[in-house]
This record gives C-alpha cells, sequence and structure tokens, in this order.
C-alpha cells in the first residue's frame, strides 16, 4: 500500500508541475518544483546520461551562460565596427550537486530518501566515470528545456569537475563545468 501511495503521489505532482513556466496550472510561484516522497518541495532534479550509466540527482543546482560569436570588421576613419555575422554561441553550464550516501557500503541510489553516516565512495567513483567518459552526455531537466537542452538531439561534454573534500560525512559535492552540444545534419552536394 504505502509503494503504491508514492507511485500515485508522484504521478500527482508530475502531472501538476509540468516545468512549463506559463502552464497556469502551478500554484508555485516557481513551477520546476516538484515533492519528494514526504511532500517536501525539491528543485529541479537532473539526471545525467552517458553510455554506461546514468544518475538522477533530486537537486542540481545549474547556471547558464551563453556568448554570441560575432564577426566584427573595423571601418577605416569610422566609429565602431562593422558586424558581419552574429551566431549564437554555446552555452556554458556550471552545474553543481551533491552525491549522497544511500547505503551503509557508501552507494548512492537515485531513488533513495535514506542516507547512511558513511562517506559515498562507491557513488563519487560511480559519478566520476559518468563525467569522464569520452563523449558527450544526454541531460534530462525541465529547467534546461526551457534553453532547449534536454536530452534527444542535446547534450552536454564536460569540460572539467572539481570536488573539495568537505566537512560533511555521507556526502561530496561535485561542480562540474560543461558546454552544450547539439545535433547538426551536415548535407553534403555534389
Amino acid at each position: 500500500m504505502g509503494a503504491e501511495r508514492i507511485i500515485i503521489a508522484s504521478a500527482a505532482t508530475a502531472a501538476k508541475y509540468s516545468g512549463k513556466v506559463t502552464d497556469g496550472v502551478s500554484s508555485t510561484p516557481y513551477p520546476l518544483v516538484n515533492e519528494d516522497v514526504y511532500g517536501r518541495d525539491i528543485v529541479v532534479p537532473l539526471t545525467l546520461r552517458g553510455s554506461k550509466d546514468q544518475l538522477s540527482f533530486k537537486e542540481a543546482v545549474v547556471n547558464v551562460s551563453r556568448s554570441r560569436n560575432i564577426v566584427a570588421t573595423p571601418v577605416l576613419n569610422g566609429r565602431g565596427t562593422v558586424k558581419e555575422m552574429i551566431t549564437e554561441g554555446d552555452l556554458d553550464l556550471t552545474i553543481t550537486l551533491a552525491v549522497v550516501s544511500n547505503t551503509e557500503a557508501g552507494d548512492y541510489l537515485d531513488d533513495s530518501v535514506v542516507s547512511y553516516d558513511t562517506y559515498p565512495y562507491n557513488g563519487v567513483e560511480r559519478l566520476r566515470k559518468l563525467l569522464d567518459e569520452p563523449e558527450r552526455l544526454d541531460v534530462v531537466s525541465d529547467f534546461l528545456k526551457l534553453f532547449d537542452l534536454d536530452g534527444g538531439d542535446f547534450g552536454i561534454v564536460v569540460k572539467s569537475y572539481s570536488v573539495h573534500q568537505d566537512t560533511h560525512l555521507n556526502r561530496q559535492v561535485f561542480e562540474i563545468q560543461a558546454v552544450s552540444d547539439y545535433d547538426y545534419e551536415l548535407l553534403i552536394g555534389e
């Protein structure tokens, strides 16, 4: 009975908070909020999917920035430059998330709400291996959908990540630097 209630609550929550800023359905001022199994608000879950593994995080803090690529040509005896080509640059992302120990052995389980006072050795190793994959990672996040970056034809390439030893016994924070990656179709004519 308890598992059924959790599934029903999760489905209801998913329907209530669709992740669309203008959906007009949600009663919260920040519509990208979800609830955990205890009814507490959690902000924007995020999933990273590689070729060998996938990890989901109940909370992730994501910073997004973008600069444009502009070809500017100086004008002789004039003021300023002529802007010849303006294109969108890649999205630069900083993702901060934490691996929490969900078992006595230090594993990180995506769907667990329990934590143990054990350093998450196995969870840290699992995330490190995922971030070290030499290819694009798919990312699933309602927040990143707002920037056309959410699985499918879109993903991220990890540029770097940093891990700082902390005083918390059962969690390890990662800060990931990444850029957006989009699929392109090149048409080659004869």
